[in-house]
């Protein structure tokens, strides 16, 4: 009987880690939020400020190449940078671009966390997602990995808010790109967000 109870309990938490795995390696990374926004505006820039000459005739795979170059020459895109950390993909890029709602689909979150993105990516007043970041803390169904994933997406929604008043179609790619990136490391997060607003802007 006892061995019953030890096989159960340890295929109960077998599970839970399995559901929580694509974010749980972010806890250990202590990036505040506001950071992380003002790190992908600042290599937005100097990626531009490098290539103002140049005109959009580079590949997506040669764009994505030219921030991660910029991202890997900045301290503070360093500090995230872990042994998880790999080289973002045009494909996966791309996929995020063509359909940011299937890309959402397809990311390794639980349902209940992907409900909460699905709500802040439709939210668009500043007051209203100060309620969701009090919903999202007092959700026990959330693990704190899942938590502070969420509450990091809010604040970037919360800079597109107050920046162009509502959140448009190329601040969710955004979103959607930095959360596929947290599926593997804050740095993966922070990088695709800068090569989805880099990309945002040669358009």
């Amino acid at each position: 009987m006892k061995k019953f109870i030890f096989c159960v309990l340890l295929g109960s938490l077998f599970l839970n880690s399995c559901t929580n795995d694509s974010f749980e390696a972010q806890e250990q990374q202590t990036t505040t939020t506001s950071n992380a926004s003002q790190l992908i505006n600042t290599l937005v820039e100097k990626h531009h400020a490098k290539n103002i000459q140049q005109k959009g005739t580079s590949s997506l795979q040669e764009v994505i190449n030219q921030l991660e170059t910029t991202a890997l020459q900045e301290p503070a895109f360093l500090q995230l940078v872990t042994t998880n950390y790999s080289s973002p993909k045009a494909i996966d890029i791309d996929a995020i671009i063509v359909n940011s709602d299937l890309a959402l689909s397809n990311l390794n979150m639980r349902i209940v966390a992907k409900n909460y993105v699905n709500t802040l990516l439709n939210t668009q007043t500043i007051a209203n997602l100060n309620t969701l970041t009090q919903t999202i803390a007092n959700d026990n169904q959330l693990s704190t990995a899942e938590k502070n994933m969420l509450l990091e997406i809010i604040d970037l929604q919360k800079q597109h808010v107050l920046g162009n008043g509502n959140g448009d179609d190329w601040d969710k790619k955004g979103i959607i790109g930095y959360l596929q990136g947290a599926t593997q490391t804050k740095a993966n997060a922070v990088l695709n967000a800068v090569i989805i607003k880099t990309i945002e802007n040669q358009n």
